[in-house]
């Protein structure tokens, strides 16, 4: 009885705590979670029916080799994390070439 009364007053003071959200909930988007959703699901698919087409997703149909035109957010950090340095290496390796005024 103590723990459902526990359940019971986390709950309203989750609710309380992060209003509007709870009554929103309809309205929000999937976002990433649905695109993995969906990207688990057409491997799936196309595994088990036609393991040649698996590079050809249906969601920029009729586009082939779209399972491969989206990025995540962690290939775009490591992209950017990467930048840096490879400007730097790039400047010294045609720094030589560069004419001194």
């Amino acid at each position: 009885m103590q723990s459902l009364r526990a359940l019971a007053l986390y709950t309203i003071l989750t609710a309380a705590l992060t209003w509007p959200l709870p009554a929103l909930l309809h309205v929000t988007e999937a976002g990433d979670a649905g695109f993995f959703a969906w990207t688990v699901g057409w491997e799936l698919h196309a595994l088990r029916t036609a393991p040649g087409q698996l590079p050809h997703g249906n969601i920029f149909h009729p586009l082939r080799f779209t399972l491969g035109h989206t990025s995540t957010i962690e290939d775009v950090d490591a992209l950017l994390a990467a930048l840096p340095g490879a400007v730097e290496r790039a400047k010294r390796a045609t720094a030589w070439k560069t004419p001194r005024p």
